[in-house]
């Protein structure tokens, strides 16, 4: 039987498959940080990263954000649908 290897955000992210990511700095992603520091990216009020496809994404991102409470569940929406989840996954029911 063949060893099968579960991908990584990161390494997803570095293939185009998703549109951004948000990640704490650990050994793992220093060792890729010279290939995401060439995407648009900013750290975030916990200290993660965020790393984007493109700018545009990022300004939509930072002008979704512009009025929302960081750690808000509109943050959390908002961060969620940024990072590429389905919109089913990040609506918070009342």
């Amino acid at each position: 039987m063949e060893d099968i290897r579960i991908m990584v955000d990161h390494e997803a992210f570095l293939i185009g498959i998703k549109p951004a990511i948000c990640r704490r700095m650990i050994p793992q992603l220093e060792k890729v940080m010279p290939q995401l520091g060439k995407y648009p990216h900013m750290i975030d009020a916990d200290g993660s990263y965020l790393f984007f496809q493109n700018q545009e994404l990022m300004d939509n991102y930072l002008a979704s954000m512009a009025n929302v409470e960081w750690g808000s569940a509109e943050h959390h929406r908002i961060l969620g649908l940024t990072l590429g989840y389905p919109p089913e996954a990040v609506i918070m029911q009342k």
